[in-house]
């Protein structure tokens, strides 16, 4: 199984899909991390919820014994469940810079075309996000 990053929302039910594949954007993880620190901005790491449970399936509280539908995250009324949450406002203007910088280098990273895709549908999500009021961060399954 392939590792893959995706966002959380502390709202159960925000009335659209949050889903995003992210497997390009965890594998490129190293040079994006290098870019992000290159370009002065936010890292993925910076963005994740709780350090000690965000990566699920290695580590952490997980229980495998938990439904794989919610990536080991108790289902609740009573979300957020822990950790910390993000305005989608910080994520979509940290988004906008990688992305932008992306387009204008063209040889940046590896797979650039499939980390853009999945970059603009992290955007989607967070502009979502922002019109129904919820917060968010991101973690990694795998």
């Amino acid at each position: 199984m392939s590792a893959a990053y995706y966002i959380v929302l502390d709202q159960e039910d925000p009335g659209f899909d949050s889903f995003v594949n992210g497997k390009a954007l965890a594998r490129a993880s190293e040079e994006l991390e290098a870019l992000t620190q290159a370009l002065g901005i936010s890292t993925f790491e910076d963005w994740f919820g709780d350090p000690e449970s965000d990566y699920v399936g290695d580590g952490g509280d997980y229980d495998e014994s938990d439904d794989d539908d919610d990536f080991g995250m108790e289902e609740s009324e009573d979300r957020p469940i822990s950790g910390t949450w993000f305005e989608p406002v910080e994520g979509i203007n940290w988004l906008q810079t990688l992305i932008a910088h992306l387009e204008e280098e063209e040889a940046a990273v590896e797979n650039q075309e499939n980390i853009t895709d999945e970059l603009n549908e992290f955007l989607e999500v967070l502009e979502q996000a922002e019109a129904s009021g919820a917060r968010w961060h991101l973690q990694i399954d795998g």
